[in-house]
């Protein structure tokens, strides 16, 4: 009887430039006509202070946890190339290679070294298997952050607006009042009451509830069913071990959701891509709320500049960092959705630019265009028509208006280098030239920033 043996084949991954899949079987024909399955991508102090730290906090909150799942997600990927990478050498050493391509290898091994394997082979699965559960908890940490977020702009509302809790439920015993010292104690215990009883509510309700406070309707926001698929895929991760239930599939039906699971079992979405988006959707939402209850509540039809400020330096800031669908998302709620009579007239202006860009460096240039069209720009500063000029990528047009900047004026040398609004001219080999020829240094690339 010939000696046993079994063949071990693995894959060769291009993007990654690792082998990092593998085969084995006794069957050598089945090995010959192994393939790896191709994962599907990703589906895609006063009151006005008080706003802008709650908004303030979102942001550098939600970048953090950005930055955060995307290191960790990164490394969680590669943790089970280690056990591959071990057994690809094992087989190497133990075995001899009978078939070899850029993508596949192919070994034959004595079967007496199966044992061997067979450990190496269970650790890789162990670490397939402990990625799971890891990447459900990074769902779960990101809905705690907006519930975080969430509960902090309830207080930010109670708190600007305290007239707000003559409408509450909440009742106190006489006893109970005597234990606080002061009518201001009482307001604060009776504003987390009503803090905690929103937050006990469904995500949907919760969202209502601020609606009727501000007396705006939140179900015209346009990724209101993404927000809500991704608060029941939250669900499933927390209560169903991220399989897909009738409970998840009912809720986004409910609220018109056109991309959710739609098979009862089926595993969820955990990877960077999905979260990504998801963490852009939750951010949406939180700044949506926040702009309109700080207008509607503390700034009315006064100067709405603050806000305005805030959300245009939120938005370039995003275009800066490649996030160009929130950047618009944001961008257009302001200029559309809001009332918003104060906002001035450069203000206006700077948003649509940054708007049209948003869309420019996204590919989108007709978008850009259209947005642009949408003004009138013959008597504005040159400034605007630098920025205009350059946005729709015209280099011949950019450069004249470049050689007209004054010494002192702007856009300054490094606005040039770091603004968004500069990012396609700057390739221009033409503009290089005139840039060095007006400030007397070469242009330094690969930095952006933003027109203020």
């Amino acid at each position: 009887m010939g000696t046993r043996e079994f063949y071990l084949k693995f894959s060769y991954n291009n993007e990654a430039e690792v082998w990092n899949s593998f085969h084995i079987s006794e069957d050598e024909e089945a090995t010959k006509k192994w393939r790896d399955k191709k994962r599907k991508p990703a589906k895609k102090s006063d009151s006005a202070d008080g706003f802008k730290e709650l908004s303030q906090h979102v942001f550098e909150s939600f970048d953090a946890f950005r930055a955060s799942s995307k290191m960790h997600l990164a490394i969680s990927a590669l943790m089970p190339q280690q056990p591959i990478q071990k057994l690809l050498k094992t087989a190497e050493n133990l075995g001899n290679e009978t078939h070899t391509t850029t993508k596949y290898r192919t070994f034959k091994i004595a079967y007496k070294h199966y044992g061997e394997i067979s450990k190496t082979i269970n650790e890789t699965i162990e670490y397939a298997q402990s990625l799971a559960p890891t990447k459900r908890l990074f769902l779960l940490g990101l809905v705690s952050l907006y519930d975080e977020c969430f509960g902090k702009m309830l207080n930010t509302i109670y708190s600007t607006t305290p007239e707000m809790l003559r409408a509450s439920d909440k009742k106190y015993l006489f006893s109970e009042i005597l234990k606080f010292d002061s009518i201001s104690d009482l307001t604060t215990n009776l504003i987390e009451r009503e803090v905690e009883s929103v937050l006990r509510s469904s995500h949907l309700d919760q969202l209502d509830s601020v609606g009727n406070t501000i007396g705006t309707s939140v179900r015209q926001f346009e990724n209101l069913p993404a927000f809500i698929e991704i608060c029941e895929r939250r669900n499933i991760a927390a209560h169903n071990g991220g399989a897909v239930n009738s409970t998840y599939i009912r809720k986004c039906r409910e609220i018109g959701c056109k991309d959710f699971l739609e098979k009862i079992g089926e595993s969820s979405d955990f990877r960077f891509g999905y979260f990504e988006n998801a963490i852009d959707v939750l951010e949406e939402v939180l700044v949506k709320l926040i702009q309109v209850s700080w207008r509607k509540l503390v700034i009315k039809k006064e100067d709405s500049s603050s806000a305005d400020s805030l959300l245009n330096q939120r938005a370039f800031n995003l275009i800066s960092s490649e996030r160009y669908k929130l950047a618009r998302s944001l961008l257009k709620f302001n200029l559309n959705d809001i009332p918003n009579g104060s906002m001035t007239d450069e203000m206006k202006r700077m948003m649509k630019v940054n708007l049209a860009n948003a869309f420019a460096l996204d590919g989108k240039n007709a978008e850009c265009r259209k947005v642009l069209a949408s003004e009138d720009w013959s008597a504005v500063s040159d400034l605007f028509k630098i920025c205009v000029s350059a946005v729709q990528n015209k280099d011949i047009e950019t450069i004249e208006l470049l050689r007209k900047i004054p010494p002192t004026g702007s856009p300054t040398k490094d606005d040039i280098t770091e603004w968004p609004v500069f990012i396609q001219v700057r390739k221009s080999e033409a503009f290089q030239v005139a840039f060095e020829e007006k400030f007397g240094v070469p242009m330094v690339l690969e930095t952006t920033g933003i027109v203020e």
